[in-house]
Formats: C-alpha cells, sequence, structure tokens
C-alpha cells in the first residue's frame, strides 16, 4: 500500500516563499555589515580660527568682519583768520562827521583804447538767385521788388557795357562775334570784386571783359534779412562783329 503525504504538510510547495525570505534576509544581513564597517567623518578644517562643536570632530571657521579705519583729518597748515568784531576793525561815526579831504589827490584818468587782433568775419557771398534784396544802381534804390529790382540791375548793366566796352584790335584770322562770361561779387559796401572769366576764347575780349566789370561804380548792396551781404553775380558780355 503506498503512502500518499498531506499537501499541507508537504514542504516543497513553500520553496519559493523560502527562497524569497532567505534572499531577503540576506540582504538585511548584507546592510547591516556595511553600516557597521563604513563610519562617517567629516573632513577636518585646515584653519588657525576654528573652535571645537559639542557634535563631535566638525570645526566651525571664525570669520570677523574688519572694521573700517576712520580717515585722519586733513591738517592745515594754514590756519584760518579769527573772526574779528566789526567794531574793533572799523571805527563807527556819526553821519554829521565832516572827513578830511585835504591829503586827497585827483586822479587823472586817460582814455585807453582796446585794439582787436581779430579780423572781421566776412560772410559767404549769396547767390544772386536767393538773395532778398537784389544789388542795383543807385537810380533804383528806392525798388523793394525783388523782380523788380533785378530787371532794373539788367537794364542797367547792358547800357553800362554798350557805353564802356572798346572793341579791342583783334587780328583778323580771330576775328569773330564771341560772348564772354564773367562772374564778380558786389560786396557789402557796394564795390566790386573778385571778377572772374568763366568762358571766352579770344585773349582781347576776356582781357577788355574784365576791365570793364572792375570799372563799375559803387552800388546799392543786396540785403537779406535787413542786413547788407555780398552777392555773387553772372552775366555775359557780347563783342559782336558787323
Amino acid at each position: 500500500m503506498e503512502l500518499k503525504k498531506n499537501w499541507r504538510t508537504n514542504l516543497e510547495n513553500y520553496r519559493s516563499i523560502f527562497f524569497l525570505a532567505g534572499i531577503a534576509l540576506s540582504l538585511l544581513l548584507t546592510t547591516e555589515v556595511l553600516e557597521l564597517k563604513s563610519a562617517y567623518s567629516f573632513p577636518e578644517l585646515k584653519t588657525d580660527q576654528a573652535e571645537q562643536s559639542e557634535a563631535g570632530t566638525v570645526r566651525i571657521p571664525k570669520t570677523f568682519r574688519e572694521t573700517p579705519k576712520i580717515p585722519e583729518p586733513l591738517k592745515k597748515d594754514v590756519e584760518p583768520d579769527p573772526i574779528v568784531d566789526p567794531k574793533k576793525r572799523f571805527k563807527i561815526v556819526d553821519n554829521t562827521t565832516l572827513l578830511n579831504t585835504s591829503n586827497l589827490q585827483p586822479v587823472s584818468m586817460d582814455t585807453i583804447f582796446f585794439e582787436s587782433t581779430l579780423e572781421p568775419e566776412v560772410p559767404e557771398p549769396i547767390e544772386a538767385i536767393l538773395v532778398e534784396n537784389m544789388a542795383r544802381p543807385q537810380d533804383c534804390e528806392a525798388l523793394r521788388g525783388k523782380e523788380e529790382q533785378m530787371k532794373c540791375f539788367n537794364t542797367w548793366i547792358s547800357t553800362y557795357l554798350a557805353n564802356e566796352i572798346e572793341f579791342p584790335d583783334v587780328p583778323d584770322f580771330m576775328a569773330r562775334s564771341e560772348k564772354v562770361f564773367v562772374e564778380f561779387v558786389i560786396k557789402s559796401d557796394g564795390k566790386v570784386s573778385d571778377v572772374v572769366i568763366l568762358r571766352g576764347e579770344i585773349p582781347e575780349y576776356r582781357a577788355e571783359a574784365k576791365r570793364v566789370i572792375e570799372n563799375l561804380p559803387k552800388l546799392v548792396p543786396a540785403s537779406q534779412l535787413g542786413r547788407a551781404v555780398p552777392v555773387r553775380v553772372r552775366i555775359p558780355v557780347n563783342f559782336k562783329i558787323r
């Protein structure tokens, strides 16, 4: 007759439980052993200013804030003048006291003249088309409109050139009609300066045109915002052979 084991008393049925329990117990023992062997210690602080704490080997460094030095007051080489009572410095007199003026000598003041070494600033010439009031001859001084002033100036300059130009002697092979363009400045005092020939091939024509313009009579100067200013003018001078 074969004997049959009881299922509850058969330990083979609990093999997995025993295996897990053994692993857990082994881990627990290993952890306890490692904790006993590894003793934790704090690193020692290398400093002169340290103190021993009550907990163990921890050294806490001492840090102190340096007290700033108070700067010494500056030494004055010269002591200030003591305050003097005005009553001791000046003698107080009544308003009716007569002063002795016999010792007073009259002082002669000579007039002093100061001469400036700086040259007066000369404004740049303004183009005739931009100026507010155009330069013009004395006969047209009363004109106030820019258009009327230009018309008067052009009429007058044409008449002046026709009367003053002397036709130069030019060799026959060079004799021909030519228009010479001249540029000049009418200064703030009405006189002509800076005469320049802009275009012209025949030297005799160029020289005559420059001579006539340089001999222009004094004109009424141009003005800008109520102030006399120099103005730059360009005109043609015609030389015609009939």
